[in-house]
């Protein structure tokens, strides 16, 4: 009885194991079937140009990547894809003008088990150009106004030209290099900022190979004030004497800072120096001393009748 249990232990297990046997092998052929099920999918490839020749360079827009349609595994197919596959243009034996190239299959480099089955576009074109150097001078965009009291005396730009690389016939014609807006809004000073361009496609900044800058130069706007009725001061003098008229009125220029701190004319002299004079009748001329940064326009009256009489 013991060797009968111990006989139909072993050939339960044995069965168990069978069992697990194929089951495994099963899975086995599935995962078989699965790596060998063959699909097919489309991958973006860049086109690299290479060996251009000296002197010359791409004028057309941005080479556009090619689509090939592959097949092969999954596996084999993220494989590839993780491969970063790219298609190599030599253009050493190109000539100048526009140009076409077949795209060769053979050139792009698979992993094994991988087939290409075709490629959009099959014609790759391009246009091969003379590429030449200008110095050119720069032109400043400005965007805003200053603060209102302020204007700019003037924009200095540090270097005022740069040599530029590019195409013949986009480099050729241009008569000046545009920057990006500098802003200016309600600025109150003089400052200074890096510029940067406005460049067409193709075209590289060849020198100055430093940073280049625009130097605003700002100050303040002018204006005018009248000042009414000012008191004309008689100087040096030991006689009695009238003065006709008694009063003066002026009118200034300045900066608005400067003319708002002039209030009924002061720090503002007015004078008539008699120093020498003796007992007359006399036409003068006021003296007028004004504030710093500031400049007389007109005075009225512009003469003063003076009658000097003895003690």
């Amino acid at each position: 009885m013991i060797s009968s249990s111990i006989t139909n232990s072993i050939k339960n297990n044995w069965i168990k194991w069978l069992l697990a046997l194929i089951l495994a092998g099963g899975g086995i052929i599935v995962l078989l079937r699965a790596d060998q099920t063959s699909q097919e999918t489309a991958v973006l490839i860049p086109v690299i140009p290479e060996n251009i020749p000296i002197g010359y360079t791409i004028t057309d827009p941005d080479i556009k990547p090619v689509e090939i349609f592959i097949r092969g595994s999954e596996r084999k197919i993220k494989l590839a894809t993780d491969s970063k596959l790219q298609y190599r243009l030599d253009l050493s034996q190109t000539s100048p003008g526009f140009n076409s190239f077949p795209i060769k299959i053979e050139k792009i480099l698979m992993p094994k088990g991988i087939t290409i089955v075709k490629v959009n576009p099959t014609l790759l074109t391009l246009t091969l150009e003379r590429e030449i150097e200008k110095e050119i001078p720069i032109s400043i965009t400005v965007t805003g106004k200053p603060a209102s009291r302020y204007y700019i005396t003037e924009i200095k730009i540090i270097p005022a030209q740069a040599v530029l690389r590019g195409p013949e016939s986009i480099l050729s014609p241009l008569k000046k290099i545009i920057t990006k807006p500098v802003d200016i809004g309600g600025v109150g000073e003089s400052f200074k900022k890096e510029i940067a361009f406005e460049l067409s496609k193709g075209l590289h900044v060849i020198s100055p190979k430093e940073n280049m800058f625009v130097e605003f130069i700002v100050n303040e706007k002018i204006t005018t004030k009248q000042l009414n009725n000012l008191p004309v001061i008689i100087k040096n003098t030991r006689y009695k004497y009238t003065i006709h008229p008694e009063l003066i009125s002026i009118q200034i220029k300045g900066t608005f800072t400067v003319l708002e701190k002039i209030e009924k004319g002061d720090n503002i002299k007015v004078y008539l120096n008699f120093r020498g004079l003796k007992p007359g009748i006399y036409v003068r001329r006021a003296e007028i001393i004004l504030p710093v940064k500031t400049t007389l326009i007109s005075v009225e009256p512009e003469y003063f009748t003076v009658t000097i009489s003895k003690k």
